[in-house]
């Protein structure tokens, strides 16, 4: 059995992988000195470090724990620190920095008149997907955040304080680059590379869903 402890650096409402308690003391230093530099790689935490910097707080967690985090910023470093497969949260693991896709997006935003969709719940948003790919997304999503098993723990509470309410709204690509504080965004930035690849594009308005 795994005994190591890994350390998680939570500002607001992010969590952000920094390594195992071995590796804490220069990892975490090297992550600080970029974010004060202002050229950490998540464009998002980036752009918040100086509201919620000084009030920063470290977690430590099995690796089980962190595995199930689907919301962490730095999952790939932790699976290279573990050497294990991608715990499935419903989207391939990202294959490049977040800012160099964003970059590509940005690029690319102009022209595509796809549309995608995020569930609000409360205060929280929460990106499922474009129209193709909704009414394959939301119902696992629906079915784990029935079960009190999402693994976003705001989210989550959010869901069981306001009863299952909920709302979805449509954004375009650029409208949805320049949202912030969105819940599984990394899987948008993951969708929109493909998409970019295999020229996917759509004029077709959503189609309404029975449980949104």
């Amino acid at each position: 059995m795994d005994s190591t402890i890994y350390a998680i650096a939570n500002l607001g409402p992010f969590k952000v992988y920094v390594g195992t308690t071995r590796a804490l003391k220069q990892r975490w230093a090297g992550i600080m000195t970029k974010l004060e530099t202002g050229t950490y790689e998540h464009p998002t935490l980036q752009a918040v470090w100086p509201k919620w910097k000084q009030q920063r707080r470290f977690t430590f967690h099995t690796h089980p724990e962190v595995a199930a985090m689907s919301d962490l910023i730095g999952r790939e470093q932790f699976l290279q620190d573990t050497q294990a497969a991608p715990f499935p949260v419903n989207r391939p693991l990202p294959t490049q920095p977040i800012h160099a896709r964003q970059i590509q997006a940005i690029a690319a935003a102009e022209t595509d008149t796809d549309l995608y969709a995020v569930a609000q719940i409360g205060t929280l948003l929460l990106y499922v997907g474009n129209t193709r790919t909704l009414k394959d997304r939301w119902p696992p999503i629906l079915a784990s955040l029935a079960a009190g098993r999402y693994p976003h723990a705001a989210l989550q509470t959010t869901w069981n304080r306001l009863g299952g309410q909920r709302n979805f709204k449509f954004h375009a690509r650029k409208t949805l680059l320049e949202m912030r504080h969105v819940i599984n965004i990394e899987q948008f930035f993951a969708d929109i590379q493909i998409d970019t690849l295999m020229g996917h594009a759509t004029t077709h308005p959503p189609e309404p869903t029975s449980d949104s």
